[in-house]
């Protein structure tokens, strides 16, 4: 009976507590776990190589694309956020991370708040506050940069804008806010290349239902795609040249810099040759077999049986979110619902031809766990009494406070990684102990993919000085980067004619690795340094014959 007469209280109350709860757990460790990816490695050092000396590690100053370090390529989007920041309070991980964890936060915040200012519906505030506090992935995809998690974000932040100016009543408020949107998107292309293929679909769709509804006239629309051809003109530019004209010097478009990707961003995409039908309909089977397991096979975006979004949880609540609760939900909530579907519904295409994990098929999460956010609440609906919330909180909560303890264990994947994921603080250190010892290498294999990780803790290089510290090679060729040696790293390749016995040392990230060098080399290693992470041990050992 209290409960009934304070509901809206304790509801607005929890949900708030809820949200200073999981912003602390979100910074927690934040510099240290997960552990570095390669690819994150790779993006820190173009960062800190723009605010130290203004351009990328190739020297542009203004690229549309970053080539990276073997010219896979990288986008842009998320280093214009972070780079003011790291100029302001100087490089760490916990400041090169920072704005992606707070985005995250922000569009949590701002979903919220929006969805309470529009039906003041205390419940519904409060669930959609739960689906997104209990999602394992949104969690770990906060915690950590990899570039084309951006993209997702600012799609949403667009969609929000949208919304905003179906909700204002001034014209020039309205129209601040229309520009924003088509602006925000347009920046989401920069973000991801499967926003390429993706955001045409989904903003024709969107629009021609708009214009359907009598939501928007057709003049706003041609504005809207006018703002987007605009702004993405070096996007469309930079695609031509790297998909027809296949470029293999740099170019420019206005001030833009336009670099070659001897390596391109096709391995997101299956394979076309052979039997493209079988190998289509393999790839929507493993797609939504991801989401049903709780896992993509890649351990650095979530553990096996949580997944994105719990499998309980998306299979119960998003079903009953998309398929009911046209006359439950509030009326002003059923936009919301419907612009979710059709984003779901524009992504079907990329099911067939994006090779699946949860980083590829990244622009589906949020409208998923809208759904399942608006599916508690049909459900906690239908319950006159408190069972259905009961309900809920169990199959949330619980999981979630299990998956966090797990993720911060000595021996959770985040922590331990695989081989191309590295200790931040026994990198550091092993950087720290070379650099004392000034005319000794330290093998590692490979060169080419190691050194990322420790030009991070040394200190900042303009592009002229990258170039010398490996050997001398045409700069955009398909061996881009550091192949053989890297300052006082020495790929293993050259062990037999470089290595000397009283100076250098051997890397070995575990006993695994080292009984792996031993066997590929012929030689007996034995340990005389260790660094310790938590279960990471790393060792640096002299190497004899066997």
């Amino acid at each position: 009976m209290i409960f009934k007469k304070h509901k809206n209280k304790v509801y607005l109350t929890v949900t708030i507590v809820l949200f200073i709860l999981y912003m602390i757990i979100l910074f927690y460790k934040l510099s240290i776990v997960p552990t570095l990816f390669v690819d994150e490695a790779n993006y820190a050092n173009e960062v800190i190589s723009f605010t130290h000396f203004g351009t990328d590690i190739h020297g542009f100053h203004h690229p549309v694309y970053f080539s990276s370090v073997w010219g896979q390529g990288q986008s842009i989007l998320y280093s214009l956020i972070v780079r003011p920041i790291v100029k302001f309070f100087g490089f760490s991980f916990f400041t090169f991370r920072f704005p992606m964890t707070f985005l995250s936060l922000l569009l949590i915040g701002l979903l919220c708040g929006y969805i309470f200012y529009i039906s003041r519906n205390y419940l519904a505030t409060f669930l959609m506050m739960l689906a997104f506090v209990t999602s394992p992935g949104w969690y770990v995809m906060s915690r950590w940069v990899l570039d084309a998690n951006i993209a997702p974000l600012f799609v949403s932040f667009s969609i929000l804008a949208l919304l905003f100016f179906f909700q204002r009543k001034k014209s020039s408020s309205k129209f601040i806010w229309f520009i924003i949107s088509a602006t925000l998107i347009s920046f989401s292309a920069y973000g991801y290349v499967a926003t390429w293929l993706y955001l045409p679909i989904f903003l024709t769709i969107l629009f021609c239902y708009l214009y359907w509804k009598n939501l928007l006239p057709f003049k706003p629309i041609i504005l809207y795609f006018s703002v987007i051809t605009v702004l993405v003109l070096p996007l469309v530019y930079f695609a031509y040249n790297i998909f027809v004209k296949h470029i293999t010097q740099p170019t420019k478009f206005l001030w833009f810099n336009i670099s070659p990707l001897p390596q391109s961003r096709t391995s997101s995409l299956i394979n076309f040759s052979g039997n493209v039908v079988n190998t289509m309909f393999h790839n929507i089977v493993t797609g939504f077999g991801m989401y049903v397991t709780g896992s993509d096979g890649l351990s650095r975006n979530t553990m096996p049986p949580f997944g994105m979004i719990f499998p309980w949880i998306l299979i119960i609540f998003a079903i009953v979110g998309i398929l009911y609760g046209k006359r439950v939900l509030p009326e002003k909530l059923n936009l919301i619902k419907t612009i979710c579907i059709i984003a779901l519904i524009s992504f079907l295409p990329m099911t067939f031809i994006v090779v699946p994990n949860y980083t590829h098929w990244n622009l589906i999460h949020v409208p998923l766990i809208i759904l399942c956010g608006f599916g508690m609440y049909i459900v906690a609906q239908k319950e006159k009494n408190q069972f259905g919330i009961l309900l809920i909180l169990i199959l949330t909560i619980l999981p979630m406070i299990f998956f966090v303890f797990q993720y911060f264990q000595e021996s959770s994947p985040y922590r331990t990684g695989n081989i191309r994921q590295f200790s931040m603080k026994n990198t550091k250190a092993i950087n720290q102990f070379m650099e004392r010892k000034r005319k000794s290498y330290l093998f590692t294999s490979p060169v080419s993919r190691n050194f990322t990780y420790f030009r991070t803790y040394q200190k900042p290089i303009d592009h002229r000085q990258y170039l010398k510290l490996q050997e001398v090679k045409p700069e955009f060729k398909n061996r881009m980067g550091p192949i053989r040696k890297y300052g006082y790293l020495r790929d293993m390749c050259e062990f037999k004619t470089k290595y000397r016995g009283h100076r250098d040392y051997v890397l070995a990230i575990s006993k695994v690795n080292a009984k792996q060098i031993e066997t590929h080399n012929y030689i007996r290693l034995k340990p005389v340094k260790k660094f310790k992470d938590g279960k990471l041990i790393y060792t640096l050992n002299k190497a004899t014959q066997k």
